[in-house]
Order: C-alpha cells, then sequence, then structure tokens
C-alpha cells in the first residue's frame, strides 16, 4: 500500500490472489487517477467450502467483493470469465491467456525415454491418484510401461504409498518440482502429459506440453478450462 502511494506508474496490473490486496489497490489507484486492470486465473466460488469448510464463507465474500470492485479485468480463460460474471463481475473484462517462453528440442517420439508424466501439485482437486491408477490398469498391457510424476503437496505420501502397494516402483519414478528448463525437457522426453484436475482457470501445463511437442489427456470437468486447449 505505501508503496502505491509513493511510487509512480501509469497503470497498475494487480494479481487477483489472495484477493484482499485488490481493495486497498482500487482505492489508492482511484484517488490517485490512475488505472488499474485486475488479472483472475480463476475464481473458486463454492470450491471455498471444500477447500475450508464453513469458514470458507469467508474466502467466498473476500472473492466476490474484489471481482465486484475490479474496474478492468484480465481473464486467462473464458471459463474463467463466465465464473467472474457469476461472481458479479461487471467491468468489461479481456480474455488473455498467460504468456509462454518455451524453448526446447522436440524429441522424437520413437526415442522418448517415458510413456506418461504428470507435473503439478499433488493435492485433492488435481487428482494424482488418477494418473498412478491409470499406471496400474496399463500395465495389465504394458508390463514395462514407464512414468514420471513431478510435484510435490499434501497428497504426495499417499501417492507414493499408493506406488508401492500396487507395486509401481519400477513403472512410476517420481520428484519434487523442476526449473523451467528442465521440467520442459522431461515433458518432450515423454510420450503423452496426463492432466487429471477438475480445476484449471487455464490448463498452463497442457499448453507448455503442446510447445514441447508432448500431446496432452485431460479430465473434462465443469470447472476446468483445459477444454479450451485440448479438443
Amino acid at each position: 500500500t505505501l508503496y502505491l502511494l509513493r511510487e509512480r506508474y501509469d497503470l497498475l496490473d494487480c494479481q487477483s490472489f489472495p484477493y484482499i490486496h485488490v481493495i486497498p489497490s482500487v482505492i489508492i489507484s482511484k484517488l490517485r487517477g490512475k488505472p488499474v486492470i485486475v488479472t483472475w486465473h480463476e475464481v473458486w466460488g463454492t470450491y471455498w467450502y471444500d477447500y475450508l469448510g464453513s469458514i470458507g464463507l469467508l474466502g467466498k465474500i473476500v472473492e466476490s467483493l474484489a471481482a465486484r470492485i475490479s474496474p478492468a479485468v484480465i481473464a486467462v480463460s473464458m471459463r474463467t470469465k463466465r465464473w467472474l460474471r457469476a461472481a458479479g463481475c461487471q467491468a468489461p473484462i479481456f480474455v488473455l491467456p498467460p504468456p509462454m517462453d518455451v524453448q526446447v528440442e522436440t524429441v522424437d517420439p520413437g526415442k522418448r525415454r517415458y510413456d506418461m508424466i504428470y507435473a503439478g501439485r499433488m493435492i485433492h482437486h488435481k487428482h494424482p491418484e488418477i494418473f498412478v491408477e491409470a499406471v496400474d490398469k496399463i500395465r495389465d498391457e504394458i508390463n514395462d510401461i514407464r512414468a514420471v510424476m513431478v510435484g510435490n503437496g499434501p497428497e504426495r505420501d499417499n501417492i507414493e504409498r499408493m506406488i508401492t502397494e500396487k507395486n509401481l516402483e519400477d513403472n512410476i519414478e517420481i520428484c519434487d518440482f523442476l526449473e523451467s528448463e528442465k521440467l520442459y525437457e522431461l515433458i518432450s522426453n515423454t510420450r503423452i502429459l496426463v492432466l487429471p484436475s477438475e480445476r484449471e482457470g487455464f490448463g498452463m501445463i497442457a499448453a507448455e506440453a503442446l510447445f514441447c511437442g508432448t500431446p496432452s489427456v485431460a479430465l473434462r470437468h465443469p470447472n476446468s478450462a483445459v477444454d479450451e486447449i485440448i479438443r
């Protein structure tokens, strides 16, 4: 807030999350006569209750207020735009996908090291367990299938336990988050990316995979905008 009061700027680009800062940003910009545009990646709406239980009402209220007072908006997908309208946003909304800078040499599909990759946070709504279950089923037909999971999160321990219980240690490798360059190299060395998430404001990893020359398969869900990337 103090920065906005003392620094010179012509336009303020404000990221929506974690929402509460949108309020002072809009107020100060109005006082200074400067335009502000708020970039929204997704809207949680009633998902706040799934995430926080009854106290999720507070998050929903703050998010809704931020949506309503945003004077101009960039939405990363048409789905996010519709969510914002449903949340009460009346401002002009410009749909602009996130920028990407993917520079990697693609690998011939026949020479790729892995068959499948999961890359993302290991949390409930991204359903990393579906990836493990899929590898388990495919192994019935392709015994030497090779898969890799990249990421961390509260479901990581459960995923590692599933891999052990299903005797998939020789089929699934698992590692922490990687720097972008190394992640792109890994994706380009994999035949297909799997995105089983039920909530995606855009689906960045699927778009990045396309730049790596790797097709994606994703979960079709009303709360995911990934179907704007994958047809």
